[in-house]
């Protein structure tokens, strides 16, 4: 389990003010890492949210960025729009880790999402670009002020 401090530390506000991640022409279908991974219905084991969010602080200490954690309807809201945007079927989430950073070997922003069940293990582990990031975080924000 996630300690409550650090859910509380990060929320999408904080984020979205303090990304640099920009928006850039067109979307490209994002790399799903569904079928293998720890969770999935051929899984064996589970990656379970504390090893996944070790994982992110790793790579966020390596090339920087930062990390969020969706809760409380907005893992859910997120998770329906970036699936229906490329065209996956929708999954029931419980939690959303993302890494959102800019990779130094070309200077181009990514997301890294990991979806998680109400079992508590990753449902999948996603790569976007942060264009594709952006387009979804713009659409979520116009539908959360027009209700």
């Amino acid at each position: 389990m996630i300690p409550r401090p650090l859910l509380g530390a990060f929320s999408l506000l904080t984020f979205l003010a303090s990304t640099k991640l920009s928006c850039a022409a067109g979307l490209v279908a994002p790399e799903v890492l569904e079928s293998g991974l720890p969770g999935s219905v051929n899984a064996v084991s589970c990656e379970s949210r504390d090893l996944a969010l070790r994982e992110l602080i790793q790579s966020r200490d390596v090339v920087g960025g930062k990390i969020l954690v969706m809760v409380g309807g907005a893992d859910q809201s997120f998770a329906d729009a970036w699936r229906s945007l490329v065209g996956l079927r929708p999954v029931k989430v419980s939690l959303i880790l993302a890494h959102g950073f800019t990779r130094p070997i070309d200077d181009s922003d990514h997301v890294e999402i990991i979806e998680f069940g109400g079992n508590g293990c990753a449902l999948s582990r996603t790569f976007i670009p942060g264009s594709l990031w952006d387009t979804i975080i713009r659409r979520l924000k116009s539908e959360s002020l027009s209700v």
